[in-house]
């Protein structure tokens, strides 16, 4: 069996997401559809709006074979990070293919991504942020603006595809209609931003813009920063200045900003607000926000291990999975039981316990995959 690779966030699955998985088969014609997904915190440094069994059950209605979880320490990381963990991942799965949306599916990512990225003195110019810099940086050495983030998070996949001893065959699939930070929810496609902005804001006209097998996500309870942000001011205002200073990716004294916004601030958005500053992006802050509410430190995220976990799976995926099992790299963990809080995924499960606290839902301990 021949697997396609999708890594993804589905927060929540859209149209925008079920027309690049179809568009994706269509090209690759795989055997089996691997989606690997951010669990219960993204990227950006954002809860997912719904669990991650939610979304996996999204993923599974609508043409994935097997959901493997991105888990807190593999998601919650600067592009270059989330994207070698991820790639690392796709590869241990045997996949032949890795399929992603992009902006400028016409360009090749492999050739972009000899770009030599490193500590210049280029990024040391604290006038301007990271992603400024690093455009600056891959313009002068290539002529292209990687200017949109679909594209950034390509040039990432590519640059760990290439470290690669069986390099990927990538297949970037070509962003339909919607931008992705667009407000709008117009035509068929809506960006997953809007969707959320319309869910949180009680909307339901949302709801033609994700497939009809996933309307049921209108009985569950969806998660904002503001209801994680009793737990966070806590953890700032309570925790020291020399145990902040250890938290993972705490730099530059930011540790000082955010405890004094914490003590004045009342709720999320002017806590975020106030402690925003011309040299950090809100992306980069909210990941930090998240390795603080969790007492992320440096040394735990250097000693983390990266598992296979399955969320969810048809008997394509079971298949496929049998398959492979006895050649994948990393541990396989399909069920959750006593030993929840081992290395492997200990920081997963201790972020689990808030999440399933405050939306109702056991998320580890004693959990199986969702099987259909």
């Amino acid at each position: 069996m021949k697997a396609m690779g999708i890594i993804s966030e589905y927060d929540p699955f859209h149209n925008g997401h079920l027309y690049q998985l179809q568009q994706a088969k269509q090209l690759t014609h795989p055997d089996a559809t691997i989606v690997f997904m951010s669990g219960n915190w993204t990227q950006r440094g954002e809860p997912a709006i719904y669990d991650k069994w939610v979304r996996a059950q999204m993923a599974l209605e609508n043409g994935a074979d097997l959901v493997i979880e991105l888990p807190i320490v593999d998601a919650v990381q600067p592009a270059s990070i989330f994207a070698q963990r991820a790639v690392n991942l796709v590869s241990s799965m045997k996949c032949s293919y890795l399929s992603f949306g992009s902006e400028h599916s016409d360009w090749n990512f492999m050739k972009l991504a000899t770009v030599t990225i490193g500590e210049s003195n280029e990024f040391h110019d604290y006038r301007y942020t990271y992603p400024e810099l690093f455009r600056r940086t891959v313009k002068k050495q290539s002529g292209i603006d990687l200017n949109q983030p679909n594209d950034t998070l390509a040039f990432w996949y590519a640059k760990a595809n290439r470290q690669l001893s069986c390099p990927l065959k990538l297949i970037p699939i070509k962003r339909y209609a919607s931008e992705h930070n667009s407000d709008k929810l117009a035509g068929k496609i809506a960006s997953g931003k809007a969707i959320r902005s319309a869910i949180r804001s009680h909307d339901d006209s949302y709801q033609k813009f994700i497939p009809r097998s996933s309307v049921h996500i209108e009985t569950e309870n969806p998660l904002f920063w503001s209801d994680f942000w009793p737990y966070l001011r806590y953890e700032l205002t309570q925790s020291s200045l020399s145990d902040l200073g250890r938290i993972y990716q705490m730099r530059e004294g930011l540790e000082y900003r955010l405890k004094r916004a914490a003590i004045k601030d009342q709720t999320y958005d002017s806590f975020i607000t106030d402690i925003k500053t011309k040299r950090y992006t809100y992306t980069r802050l909210q990941r930090l926000l998240v390795y603080t509410l969790f007492q992320m430190t440096e040394a735990e995220m250097a000693n983390s291990r990266q598992a296979i976990r399955v969320l969810g799976m048809n008997q394509n995926g079971r298949n496929y999975l049998n398959q492979v099992k006895k050649t994948v790299r990393f541990p396989i963990v399909d069920r959750i039981g006593k030993d929840a809080f081992n290395k492997t995924l200990e920081i997963e499960c201790h972020s689990g316990i808030l999440y399933g606290m405050l939306n109702g839902r056991v998320q580890d301990k004693f959990t199986h995959p969702i099987m259909i």
